[in-house]
């Protein structure tokens, strides 16, 4: 009879965790050079490509910015906390006084980004394109946006959810796989 190896079980079932979580879980201490290491290595290679998601907070078919010089755009990603995203707003089409403002946000422990613009010199009812961008992946966002008078935005909250387990039901499953590779 054949055993197989407590170590290729806690690797399958770190990477099988690791995918349900979504990449939010960390793996280490293998040993370089073990069988082991290179699974991690696959699994890390895997989480890599993740496809990277992300949105604004859009009221109706665009993002409504007021014409003030503290406008606040905010959105949601699956990237990692602490990732450095770059906002970059730029008038659409012919508009009479063009512009650009770029400005950068940090991803929170709960996957929302918010940033703060310029737009105090702009008029309202400029129309805008929005972009989410990072140095590693490139644009991952667009939107439409609209400058608005100052007073005609609402506050409103977006419904978000998560694939696979989630966090706590991936960590569970990471504990019981070191208890298992501990009852060698």
């Amino acid at each position: 009879m054949r055993t197989h190896s407590p170590h290729r079980f806690v690797a399958a079932l770190l990477a099988l965790s690791l995918v349900a979580v979504g990449g939010a879980a960390a793996l280490t201490a293998t040993p370089a050079g073990s069988a082991d290491a290179a699974d991690l290595q696959s699994v890390q290679s895997q989480r890599s490509q993740m496809q990277v998601n992300a949105s604004f907070d859009v009221q109706g078919d665009a993002v409504r910015l007021p014409a003030v010089e503290n406008a606040t755009v905010t959105g949601q990603t699956n990237l990692s906390a602490g990732t450095e995203v770059t906002l970059r707003l730029q008038s659409a089409g012919d508009a009479e006084n063009p512009f650009l403002k770029s400005t950068t946000a940090t991803v929170t422990e709960d996957g929302s980004f918010r940033a703060t613009v310029n737009l105090s010199n702009v008029e309202p009812s400029t129309d805008a394109e929005l972009t989410l961008q990072t140095a590693d992946a490139g644009t991952v966002a667009e939107a439409d946006a609209q400058v608005v008078a100052a007073d005609a935005t609402t506050d409103s909250e977006t419904a978000t959810t998560s694939p696979g387990f989630g966090l706590v039901a991936g960590g569970c499953a990471l504990l019981g796989a070191a208890l298992l590779a501990r009852r060698d």
